[in-house]
C-alpha cells in the first residue's frame, strides 16, 4: 500500500489512476491518459524497488497481464 508522501513520476501529461492491485508483493498501480497512453507502476516492497511498464493502447489487456509485463527503471521506459 502506498502510504505517506510519495512523488510518483509519470512523465508529462495528465495520467489518472485507474486500477490498483495490492493483493501481494509486488503491488501494481495502473494509470491512463485520455489519449490512451498508459503506465503501470510495480512496487516491490521486498526489494525496495519501483519499476514501470508503458504503452500507447490496450490498457485493459495489459492490466490483465500486468504480472507478465516487462518493467524497468523510470528513465529506461
Amino acid at each position: 500500500m502506498i502510504q505517506g508522501n510519495i512523488n510518483i513520476p509519470l512523465l508529462s501529461g495528465a495520467y489518472y489512476i485507474s486500477d490498483m492491485d495490492e493483493s501481494g508483493d509486488p503491488s501494481y498501480y495502473g494509470f491512463i491518459q485520455e489519449s490512451g497512453f498508459w503506465r503501470i507502476l510495480e512496487i516491490n516492497t521486498a526489494n525496495s524497488t519501483f519499476r514501470y511498464a508503458v504503452g500507447s493502447n490496450a490498457y485493459t489487456t495489459n492490466w490483465g497481464n500486468r504480472t507478465y509485463l516487462e518493467y524497468d527503471y523510470y528513465d529506461k521506459v
